[in-house]
């Protein structure tokens, strides 16, 4: 792996390579039950927390996708960083796009009286993208 070797390319590819290293070390019992317990504690959480909230973690799931065409054009153009840097950026910008994929619950009665959802949602996002990774990896 280049990562071990130390001729990665990006941090990116260190970061991966260092995973899959891991995880290849794990037994196949251990990787499978980690897996499951995540998958059931994301439904158990999307099943216990209100709707209104789980609801504005439909903009992460949009977001990501144009995050993910970022990454794509940020390998493709010999990594640029500020390619790279516009697709951390992406998630700034959740809140203040969220009205064109919620409508106007996602900005009213402001976007600071709604960050207490913006944060449950993100942080639920980002232990179900963990899970969908472990199951990748």
């Amino acid at each position: 792996v280049r990562s071990q070797q130390g001729k990665a390319r990006s941090l990116y590819e260190v970061g991966l390579g260092d995973m899959i290293c891991v995880w290849c070390d794990y037994p196949t019992v251990a990787l499978w039950a980690d897996f499951l317990c995540r998958v059931f504690i994301t439904a158990y959480l999307m099943l216990i927390l209100p709707t209104g909230v789980v609801d504005f973690g439909s903009q992460y799931v949009i977001f990501l996708g144009f995050q993910w065409l970022l990454l794509l054009l940020f390998f493709a153009t010999d990594l640029n960083n500020v390619i790279l840097m516009l697709g951390a950026a992406v998630w700034i910008l959740v809140p203040m796009l969220g009205q064109w994929v919620l409508g106007d619950r996602a900005v009213k009665p402001s976007v600071w009286m709604r960050a207490p959802e913006y944060l449950i949602s993100f942080l639920l996002f980002l232990y179900a993208i963990g899970a969908v990774k472990r199951a990748v990896l």
